[in-house]
């Protein structure tokens, strides 16, 4: 078999492309933000769920798990319609912002579930030891919580790194589009080069298996947080 006509060909051809280095580059402008929004939106009000006494904060708490139940294409037509009047349309703030609203749910779900874990004999002795609120949050409750926020981060980053349907309706200049778009160019309506989409498939695919490889530990240990009292 030929080089042309093997696997390696397929991969030299896709990533050779002058345009996938921008490409991975707006993946990387899209998901990292997200993740760090992410987290940091979820473990603080993970945090003041579980530690605090907010008046109805368990009806708060379910309505943001409500959001679990909410898929995107149900909710597309009301998001293009407020990135519309937003003037957002070819930006990445109209798909980093709806992919943080949308892994929020699962990203409180699991860090709240984790923070209800830690002993509350710890926390209190900060307190009594003139800890402020945000010092327990900072200096324990994050620390003890790193498995948590390494699964969330993981789960986080596959849901941006792999988002299709935003990118593909709300960035409409190619200099904008993320990795996932690629496979596009290699089919239209008169013809498909299959060998090349499902190389680009593949090939998007592989730092998330890197990322997971790296950090599996802390995420089977994350998911499992808070599982059993």
């Amino acid at each position: 078999v030929s080089l042309r006509n093997g696997g390696l060909y397929n991969y030299i051809e896709v990533f050779s492309d002058p345009k996938v280095p921008r490409f991975f580059l707006n993946s990387i402008i899209i998901t990292m933000p997200t993740v760090i929004l992410v987290i940091f939106i979820a473990s603080f009000a993970a945090f003041g769920f579980s530690r605090l006494t907010i008046p109805g904060k368990n009806i708060i708490f379910y309505i943001f798990l409500a959001g679990l139940m909410l898929p995107l294409a149900a909710i597309i037509i009301q998001l293009f319609v407020i990135i519309k009047e937003l003037h957002l349309f070819n930006t990445y703030i109209a798909v980093i912002l709806p992919l943080v609203a949308l892994s929020l749910p699962l990203a409180l779900l699991v860090l709240k579930n984790s923070i209800d874990d830690i002993p509350k004999e710890i926390t209190e002795a900060a307190e009594i030891d003139g800890c402020s609120n945000f010092s327990v949050y900072w200096k324990i409750v994050l620390p003890l919580s790193l498995p948590s926020i390494s699964a969330v981060s993981i789960l986080t980053f596959l849901a941006a790194w792999n988002e299709f349907m935003l990118p593909l309706v709300f960035l409409k200049k190619e200099s904008l589009a993320p990795l996932t778009i690629l496979p596009r160019y290699f089919f239209n309506k008169h013809f498909v080069r299959l060998e090349l989409l499902f190389t680009g498939y593949v090939g998007i695919s592989i730092p998330v298996l890197i990322l997971f490889l790296i950090f599996q530990r802390y995420f089977i240990e994350g998911l499992t947080a808070g599982a059993v009292k």
